[in-house]
């Protein structure tokens, strides 16, 4: 696989990369490799602004204040113990892990979580209802492994987050260490927990609106029209 991506790289006019690790490693194939971030579908996630939206019925009898995750719950992404460590210092937080567990790695293992009483983890949900869900977190989180594989991607919840204006906490994966204006990157389970203190106490809502704009810059149609733009327009 590796051989023939680098022989594909070598004879294509542009390459387009998600992270800028991947603009350091493809460039050495061609001259032509430009960084552009994951985008967002920007309306879609937006709609958590919005005040009306009613509180999903399976965290509806969880307390306030609650902290959310949605993606895939898998041992090569998130770093559990991290996790771990954070749910238990915190118990007046309610973690809320939305996703499907062991997604793209079978082998994940989450018992050591499961007997947190402040940690949930709902499982999969459908694409149209995480705005709702949304709009019930106080804070988003990234709490992402800084390996191999992370240290190459941008995740894509990092704008979905941003667009549904909810403050972000992230490890300092390398795609997001220049995004420290909209969210707050934390290396330890304990950084974690301050930022979250700092949050549910006192929001930062010029930081949250910052990111707001920030998304809206990246959507689907701004990202292809600036490649379209790259490459010389469709010709």
């Amino acid at each position: 696989i590796e051989q023939e991506e680098q022989r594909l790289l070598a004879v294509v006019d542009h390459v387009f990369v998600t992270s800028p690790e991947l603009l350091v490693r493809k460039s050495v194939f061609n001259s032509r490799v430009h960084f552009l971030p994951n985008v967002a579908d920007f309306e879609h996630f937006n709609r958590a602004m919005v005040c009306d939206l009613p509180c999903p019925q399976d965290i509806q009898a969880f307390p306030q204040p609650l902290v959310g995750f949605i993606g895939a719950i898998s041992g090569y992404k998130l770093d559990f113990a991290l996790i771990r460590q954070m749910v238990m210092s915190r118990p007046q937080y309610q973690f809320v892990f939305i996703g499907k567990v062991g997604e793209g790695d079978p082998w994940t293992d989450i018992q050591d979580l499961q007997d947190l009483p402040n940690l949930h983890f709902i499982g999969p949900k459908a694409y149209s209802d995480l705005p709702a869900y949304l709009h019930q977190f106080a804070a988003c989180l990234l709490p992402c492994a800084i390996n191999e594989y992370t240290r190459n991607m941008f995740p894509m919840k990092f704008f979905e987050y941003m667009a549904a204006g909810r403050p972000v906490v992230t490890t300092p994966l390398p795609a997001l260490v220049s995004y420290g204006e909209f969210c707050d990157i934390a290396t330890t389970a304990d950084e974690f927990a301050v930022c979250l203190d700092r949050i549910t106490q006192c929001p930062d809502t010029e930081k949250i609106q910052r990111g707001v704009v920030e998304a809206k810059r990246n959507t689907y149609l701004a990202r292809t029209q600036t490649m379209l733009d790259m490459i010389g327009g469709l010709k």
